[in-house]
């Protein structure tokens, strides 16, 4: 095992978990916060701002309502953002912090969304939107065949069309489409789209499939699945506007990556916890790779007794690094004695986290019960 020294991976490993568990929901209205706990002038203002900017000074950006935008950074522990429909649009610190970071085509595909949701509540500008929609895939399949199932996105009808919004479900899928499109015209590969669904998909915070009936918000699966639908339209929109991608803003697509299925058990003379965590990453470019897990007792994180698996807070953290590659496909085994575990508590939580390069392709939570020592 490698133990990492990297500021930016303890940060997200450790602070960014606790809050995880501590979050009321996923994605929190910020609305009511307003100016009380904005944050500005930081570098993720910057970068948000520019990708804010990238976005709507595109042919189709230029469709959009014409609001003051503005971007907000929300000092806030939870997970969320939202737009008020009038242009401002929230990002909590907690979403940049624990998944959205430095890159951009993350970002892209979150502002996005949020201008999706400012065009649904504006249907003046529906029209415009849909023309230059329009203009876009026939530019995208010049001299190409046109792929299965755009004619029916492009469709201004009451079934099937991106302004389908009868409900709030149909809302969501709508404004994620409209952010697919604008991401492509700007530069952000329409794969980081797909990436943001996929993490909430299977990090554990998707809505139970039981009670999907209950909630406004659709279950990141569907929307997953609802994204693929708009793919081939988005990239080849991005692939028209932007042949060479190493030179557009939000660069080449992200890696791809998946935890398998995650095993703890306690050895049978109880004294270490045996962790297996299967993986596999491609279309990394030489991305180093990273996996790594926490703990959480309650809503805290299980603090370490031992150097070797303590992280600069004080909280115990495993990690086993790997140099770049293209692709990677293996597992990882850990080894943890449990009396470096400083808690008292049996039922306890594992986090593991699959990274390449800034990226965080996948988590995995479940609980785990441990034998403590008796003293």
């Amino acid at each position: 095992m490698s133990k990492s020294s990297s500021p930016g991976w303890n940060q997200l490993s450790t602070t960014a978990l606790l809050g995880c568990w501590v979050a009321a929901a996923v994605l929190t209205p910020l609305l009511a916060v307003g100016e009380r706990a904005r944050i500005k002038n930081t570098p993720t203002n910057e970068l948000a701002e520019q990708v804010l900017q990238d976005l709507l000074s595109t042919p189709l950006g230029k469709t959009m309502p014409a609001l003051y935008w503005e971007f907000f950074l929300i000092d806030d522990y939870r997970l969320g953002a939202s737009s008020d429909g009038a242009g401002r649009i929230f990002v909590t610190t907690a979403m940049t912090r624990w998944y959205l970071g430095k890159v951009r085509g993350v970002w892209a595909a979150v502002l996005g969304h949020e201008i999706g949701h400012a065009l649904i509540l504006n249907p003046a500008y529906w029209p415009g939107f849909q023309a230059e929609l329009e203009k876009s895939r026939q530019q995208a399949y010049r001299g190409h065949k046109v792929q299965s199932g755009t004619e029916s996105l492009l469709t201004r009808s009451a079934k099937g069309g991106v302004f389908d919004v009868r409900s709030p479900k149909q809302r969501e899928y709508a404004a994620d489409c409209i952010a697919m499109m604008l991401m492509a015209e700007a530069g952000y590969h329409p794969e980081y789209a797909l990436t943001l669904d996929q993490w909430f998909s299977s990090s554990g915070f998707d809505t139970p499939r039981p009670v999907e009936f209950l909630v406004a918000h659709p279950r990141w699966q569907v929307r997953e699945e609802r994204a693929q639908r708009n793919y081939d339209l988005a990239l080849a929109i991005f692939t028209s506007r932007w042949p060479d991608a190493t030179k557009s803003p939000g660069g080449i697509a992200p890696p791809v990556g998946k935890l398998g299925a995650v095993t703890a058990q306690q050895s049978p003379d109880d004294a270490e916890l045996l962790i297996n965590v299967p993986f596999s990453v491609s279309k990394a470019a030489g991305a180093p790779m990273r996996v790594a897990a926490v703990f959480v007792a309650g809503r805290a994180l299980v603090q370490s007794k031992d150097p070797r698996f303590r992280a600069p807070d004080g909280s115990l953290e495993l990690n086993e690094s790997f140099p770049g590659a293209a692709s990677l496909s293996r597992d990882v085994s850990f080894r943890l004695p449990i009396t470096a575990m400083d808690t008292s508590q049996h039922s306890l939580r594992l986090a593991v986290f699959l990274t390449a390069g800034d990226q965080v392709l996948d988590v995995r939570y479940q609980p785990v019960e441990v034998s403590l020592p008796k003293h």
